[in-house]
């Protein structure tokens, strides 16, 4: 046995093969680690996203920047508190991808020119500002106290001479206080979006417009924004660079003439928007009937680029305004206009009724809360007024005070004083109709569809006065629908409603119904049903409940 025990220096050299092992494999690890990592980098550089230009990637990056950091966006931070901040470095993620992506993205000096002031550290604001080396700067803050806003206004202040575009929220007390300093530059050369909002979401005693506009010269300037600033109107001239204007609820109001005197030399504009923005009460002469005298207009605006006009106000000085303007934008003139008592509106409705030719609507809907005028082919009416454009089509929508049934079937009439030419779709939803319609539907020369729905009362009068014979002979109607209407009439409940007995005339006298609808409505008869069969080329008729079951007791019956 003692043959097979090893000697001293032969235990030795095992140990010492048994610690060299593992250093050698680690090594030979290493360099099989190192291999990978080269191979992978060639065969990442094969892929066909890293054969795009370098410029095609950084804008790919640059859509990405944008999508996630959405929700980092000043409107998002600003109605939210401040405790919910959401870091605005969500997009650094593509770093991980690969080398190529992060070597390409920190040299695309764009990516990191968007300083949210209020949102990250100094040293990532640092970090940003030596990697957009001499980029244009968007620099953007949300303040919530007096105290923080001025600290965010001095960060600022020493970039602001590299700034393309400023979206601030601050107090006006951080101006007033950086502004005796002197600290602010003379003028702004690379300036071009100035966006300016006061911090308070509510109006203000005064208001006074930040030191932007008042002490700085901004040679390149194409965008305003304001909201909750007063603009002295007769001090402050406008760049007459200007091609996109937005004021919202300034604290003191303009009037119509001021306005126009503001703009008046404005003639790149090309998107204008008014909110709340002529005072709540205006001084207009009236009739001897009570209807408000709107003064002609002497001076008429050329806006020949404008695209988009987004107005919301009450109804009088908003007319008085339009009056000024040679054209509206066809396809981008959005209007959400407040209507008081019918008497003081008749003129500004008229005249409201005669542009309406211009606009690029097709559509007219009396519903128990207003009038809208809209573009059938828009799938969707954004509720933002900021929100419209071309893309989405013009708008005009009408609001009146609670329970205005009969305001709206006024308003209605009056702004048919004049023909509307381009209306070729009419619907009425749940307003009740008490008055005449004949005023509008006489009108109406390019009227195709009409649509009531929702009358469990039924619609009275309201078809009598759209197919009367002084109606009928202009009218181009070809579709009919009734949904969730009563047929029922008190007078004579097992007859046909009168529109049914009328239509074989009407036919002949050359109206051209070629489709009728009847969808979930109240006290149809099969009569009805078999009569409107014999006359039009389309009859879909969707049977209520209630109508199913009579109908099916009556058939029980007569089978009996």
């Amino acid at each position: 046995m003692a043959a097979n025990i090893p000697l001293q220096h032969d235990i030795s050299r095992s140990l010492s093969n048994r610690r060299l092992c593992p250093q050698v494999l680690d090594a030979q690890l290493q360099e099989c680690d190192q291999a990978m990592t080269s191979l992978k980098s060639k065969r990442n550089a094969l892929a066909l996203i890293n054969r795009l230009p370098p410029e095609l990637l950084a804008l790919i990056f640059h859509c990405c920047q944008d999508i996630l950091d959405s929700t980092t966006t000043h409107r998002e931070r600003y109605y939210r508190s401040t405790s919910q901040t959401t870091s605005p470095c969500q997009w650094t993620v593509i770093f991980r991808i690969c080398h190529h992506w992060r070597s390409i993205a920190l040299d695309t000096a764009t990516l990191w020119n968007t300083i949210q002031l209020d949102n990250i550290s100094t040293a990532t604001r640092e970090t940003f500002l030596a990697r957009s080396k001499t980029a244009p700067l968007q620099l953007d803050a949300v303040g919530f106290d007096d105290q923080r806003d001025t600290e965010l206004l001095q960060i600022a202040l020493p970039l602001l001479s590299r700034a393309h575009s400023i979206e601030f929220t601050l107090g006006e007390a951080a101006y007033a206080t950086t502004s005796t300093l002197g600290l602010f530059p003379p003028s702004l050369p690379n300036l071009k979006h100035l966006s300016l909002y006061s911090r308070s979401r509510k109006r203000q005693s005064d208001g006074q417009l930040p030191i932007f506009l008042t002490q700085c010269s901004t040679p390149a300037l194409k965008t305003l924004r304001m909201a909750y600033y007063t603009l002295p109107w007769t001090v402050v001239r406008l760049p007459d660079t200007l091609t996109e204007l937005m004021i919202d609820s300034p604290p003191v109001g303009v009037t119509v003439l001021e306005l126009i005197g503001a703009i008046r030399d404005l003639q790149d504009l090309q998107d204008l928007t008014l909110i709340n923005v002529f005072p709540p009460v205006l001084a207009y002469e009236e009739h001897d009937d009570g209807s408000v005298i709107i003064p002609e207009a002497t001076t008429r605006l050329e806006f020949n680029r404008l695209r988009t006009l987004c107005i919301e106000a009450d109804v009088i000085p908003c007319v008085h305004f339009l009056d000024h303007l040679s054209a509206l934008p066809p396809t981008g003139t959005t209007l959400d206009l407040t209507v008081g008592q019918e008497r003081e509106y008749t003129t500004a409705l008229s005249r409201l009724g005669s542009m309406l030719p211009a606009v690029d609507v097709d559509s007219m809907t009396l519903d128990n809360s207003g009038i809208l005028f809209y573009r059938s082919a828009s799938k969707s009416i954004p509720s933002d007024v900021t929100s419209h454009g071309p893309a989405a089509g013009s708008r005009i929508h009408l609001t009146f005070p609670p329970d205005p049934h009969d305001e709206i079937i006024s308003a209605a009439n009056a702004l048919a004083s004049n023909a509307l030419t381009s209306i070729n779709h009419l619907s009425f939803h749940s307003v009740r109709i008490h008055h005449s319609l004949k005023t509008l539907f006489e009108q109406l020369p390019s009227l195709k569809t009409l649509t009531f729905k929702t009358y469990p009362e039924g619609i009275g009068s309201a078809f009598e006065d759209a197919l009367s014979p002084s109606s009928s002979r202009t009218l181009k109607l070809k579709s009919l629908t009734f949904d969730a209407v009563s047929f029922a009439d008190c007078q004579n409940p097992d007859g046909c409603p009168d529109f049914v007995l009328h239509l074989p005339s009407l036919l002949a006298a050359g109206c051209e119904i070629k489709r009728i609808v009847i969808r979930e409505c109240t006290g149809v008869q099969s009569v009805d049903v078999v009569e409107l069969r014999r006359f039009v080329e389309e009859m879909e008729y969707v049977r209520d409940d209630e109508s199913a079951g009579w109908e099916d007791g009556e058939n029980a019956e007569g089978a009996a």
